[in-house]
């Protein structure tokens, strides 16, 4: 059980993504008052030769998020009141329930062959509402179902869907030693899911754009998304300290419904590739690398190289027009990088860990040619992940844990165009424990412990969003 009460749509409009020097200035905090709920129950049973195991789980998730609406400034600056002669503030609602439930059967691991077989099924159904309210400075109405009757903050644009997505999958998995050094893995995996829209906006609402055909209120809408996803994998084993590895994989996600009437919106405002349908993401890897154990396993070091085709990759959308959060897709798109990993045992309760990842990221196909040749939005062109960890009794059944991580997250691009790209952020935690008896611990912890100022978000527009300045706290935890 999860509960969040915080505040929501805090956003600066730049032209510079590192720009942070704009303090927030919305006249309305808002809110973000979100409900998680989840139980999930797992059965193995062994049933000689094998275990069939069992999981299923039940969610929920209900949030309201009211705050400020563009341009996020106080009412008298802002742009829509220098046009319009008043302000906008915001209401959105998401309402979730799901299930699912995996059932697979496991061989033995003994002998040169291993397999697995399973099947996968998951149900959702999903409420969501979002709209601007006329701002007259009494605050923001929360809007759930239906639009605002409120005077003092009547609804100006209202958009409402909802969905009944229902998924299935089946899959395999064997592996065959083929000699006692050389072993071959082989998967292959089908995903359908099948899903559909009901337009509840009522008809007043939906937006209409000369030429783009326009949702209709009641419209029940349904898409089916397919993909069959086979895997194969090598492994040479040098020896018992190093593994040789290449492999082939396609992986799939799921398209699906940004709000009814969001495609006209976005023509209506020169954004491509954004519609009321976003497409399945489907990714084709070629993969080499290698696992290895140093130093009398002291030292662990792995790396590989790859590169991925990438279809319909999503890119995200803030539609300040009616205030919607949207995905785009880029037809094609192409990632090649490297990543490397490494851990070492100094001393006794003295450990260090490293991790390097580099992404050269290119889109190859779009509908505006302009593009093709920039980076694909959201890759950050490199990662560097260091930390260190020292652990020592400093008194009978006492144990004194220190641990520091530094995170260096570099060039980052947004938008499709590469408008802006963000100059690398560092980032430093640490935290102290002491743990104690049978799984008990206190532990004192700083996030971002130099309070380093960066933007977390960049959307098309300007929109930024601050990243979460340091932050520190104090946890009691006990495992059992």
């Amino acid at each position: 059980m999860s509960r969040l009460k915080t505040q929501a749509f805090y956003y600066n409009i730049v032209t510079d993504v590192n720009d942070t020097s704009l303090p927030v200035r919305v006249n309305n905090a808002g809110q973000n008052d979100r409900d998680m709920n989840s139980v999930s129950m797992q059965i193995n049973y062994d049933v000689g030769g094998g275990t069939i195991t069992s999981t299923t789980s039940f969610d929920t998730l209900e949030e309201i998020l009211t705050g400020d609406a563009f341009d996020f400034l106080p009412i008298e600056e802002s742009l829509f009141y220098q046009i319009l002669g008043v302000d906008l503030n915001q209401s959105q609602f998401l309402d979730v329930e799901s299930w699912s439930q995996d059932l697979r059967f496991a061989s033995d691991s003994d002998g040169p062959l291993r397999w697995m077989v399973g099947g996968y099924m998951i149900g959702t159904k999903r409420y969501i509402s979002t709209g601007n309210l006329v701002d007259l400075g009494q605050g923001v109405t929360p809007v759930y179902r239906e639009p605002s009757t409120n005077p003092n903050n009547p609804q100006a644009t209202f958009l409402a869907d909802e969905q009944d997505n229902f998924a299935w999958a089946v899959y395999a998995d064997a592996t065959y030693d083929l000699t006692d050094k050389l072993e071959l893995n082989a998967s292959i995996r089908y995903d359908e899911d099948e899903r559909e829209q009901t337009t509840l906006t009522p008809t007043e609402y939906l937006p209409n754009v000369e030429g783009i055909p326009g949702a209709v209120s009641g419209e029940v809408r349904t898409v089916t998304f397919s993909e069959w996803q086979p895997k194969f994998t090598l492994r040479y084993l040098v020896n018992d300290d190093l593994t040789f590895y290449g492999g082939y994989s396609t992986g799939f996600r799921s398209g699906g419904f940004n709000q009814s009437g969001v495609g006209a919106i976005a023509v209506a405002n020169g954004i491509v590739g954004v519609n009321d349908i976003f497409e399945a993401e489907v990714a084709t890897t070629f993969e080499l690398g290698f696992k290895s154990e140093l130093l009398d396993s002291r030292l662990t070091l792995n790396g590989n190289v790859f590169t991925t085709k990438s279809e319909n990759s999503y890119f995200f959308v803030f539609l300040a027009a009616n205030s919607t959060q949207n995905l785009g897709t880029v037809p094609e798109g192409r990632l090649k990088g490297l990543e490397l990993d490494a851990s070492y045992r100094a001393a006794p309760g003295l450990d260090f860990n490293l991790g390097f990842g580099y992404t050269d990221s290119e889109i190859k196909e779009f509908q505006d040619s302009s593009v093709i040749g920039n980076k694909l939005p959201g890759v950050s062109e490199m990662t560097l992940n260091m930390g260190v960890q020292y652990s020592t009794e400093i008194a009978d059944g006492v144990t004194l844990v220190t641990r520091a991580d530094y995170q260096r997250i570099g060039k980052t691009w947004w938008d499709l165009p590469n408008s802006t790209v963000r100059n690398p952020v560092d980032l430093f935690d640490a935290r102290i424990s002491v743990e104690w008896g049978d799984g008990w611990a206190v532990t004192a912890w700083s996030r971002n412990l130099f309070n380093e100022k960066y933007n977390a978000e960049f959307s098309p527009g300007g929109f930024v969003f601050k990243a979460k300045p340091r932050r520190y706290g104090l946890d009691i935890s006990k495992r059992f």
